[in-house]
Parts: C-alpha cells; structure tokens; sequence
C-alpha cells in the first residue's frame, strides 16, 4: 500500500478549505433555520429578477440610486411598471409588495406616524438599499454608464443588502439590527444571495474594500 506525505503547505490549504465550508454551512443552516430570513432572502432574489430586466431594457446598463430629476431607483422602477405583477399594500402605489423584510417592525417614521410599509418616495424608509459606492464614479455626466459585465470581481462586490436607506454606504449606520446587529442578507453582482453574519462596514474588523467598491 502507498504512503502519502501531504507537504505542510498542503495542509494548510486543507484546513482552509475546510474552514470555508464549515462557515458557509453554518451560515446556510441559520438561514435555514430561520423562515423570515429565507423569505427576505425570496424578496432581495425577486428584486434582483427586475434589475436584471431593468438591465435588458436599458442596453445592459444598471439602474443608479439616485439620478436628478428622474428620482430614486425604487420610485422609478415603480414608474416604469416593474412592480405591477406583484402589486401594492393598499390603494397606494407607493408601497410595493415583496418590498420588505418580514423582520421589519416597521418602527421608523416619516416624521408624521409610523410607516406601515417600505415606501418608494421615501429615501429612507428602504429596507433593501443598492450598494452607493459601486456606480459613483464612472461618469459625471451619466452615472447610468455603467454595466453589470464592468465589475471587476461581481462574486465578491455587493449590489444590495439589508439597510433602512435605498443607498447603503461603508458606516455601521446604514445597517439595520432586524436580523442581529449589522447582519442581513445581501446580492452579490453575479446574483448570489447569502446572509452575511457581520456585514463588513467600514470601521468592523472583517471591513474590506472589495466587498464595497469595484
């Protein structure tokens, strides 16, 4: 019978594997385990149908946060009809179906009441928030420029994650503790979807630039 002597580089790269699939595993079985994070999770993947369809529509181009004069991205694909097949909370149509974390206790306001329902006129009243640092920089002039197949690393650069603003930027503050403090589901730019247990804003020790900027 052979013998084989593993290097200690070899080894090495054995247990680090391991690792990576004993934390992927433990984050799928929480998810798992947890019904209002798998149903977030359905909410963030049929979000990102409408952006890949946005995308089809537009000559490939991603939707940007905020653009003058045309409004926040949730208002203007409201506009253009992406949420009709899903419908809306009541009569108005400010408040589309599928656009919320069923964690959400919903205690933040409008400085009038208490809102029932994520709406898309309300900047701040997102659950779900596109990543505000991706497309920023591309161009002035047309902040839209910018292609899905222009990411560098879409496997490790986030799209959208959980938040209480439709931009979500580098600062703990634009996290959300529905899911536990600075956890939430997020999309990655090749459309995978996993909870992140501590997601990395800048400032945590897990911060890394890649996970924010392309």
């Amino acid at each position: 019978m052979k013998k084989y002597n593993f290097s200690f580089h070899e080894l090495v790269l054995v247990f680090a594997c391991s690792a990576v699939i004993a934390a992927l595993t433990v984050a799928a079985a929480k998810s798992a385990a947890d019904p209002q994070i798998t149903a977030c999770a359905d909410n963030i993947r049929n979000l990102e149908k409408k952006f890949v369809a946005w995308e089809e529509n537009n000559d490939g181009r991603m939707i940007f946060v905020n653009v003058p004069k045309k409004g926040i991205w949730g208002r203007r694909m409201r506009d253009s009809g992406y949420f009709e097949p899903d419908g809306y909370h009541g009569n108005n149509r400010n408040y589309p179906k599928k656009f919320q974390c069923p964690s959400e206790t919903r205690e933040r306001n409008n400085s009038v009441s208490v809102v029932k329902h994520p709406s898309v006129n309300v900047g701040n009243l997102y659950d779900y928030g596109l990543n505000g640092h991706v497309n920023m920089k591309p161009s002035k002039n047309n902040p839209e420029a910018l292609k899905r197949s222009d990411i560098k690393m879409p496997a490790k650069t986030m799209h959208l994650t959980e938040g209480v603003n439709y931009a979500i930027l580098n600062r703990a503050e634009f996290g959300t503790a529905r899911h536990g403090e600075g956890k939430g589901n997020t999309l990655f730019f090749d459309g995978h979807i996993e909870f992140v247990e501590n997601i990395p804003f800048k400032g945590t020790k897990n911060y890394f630039g890649r996970f924010w900027f392309n």
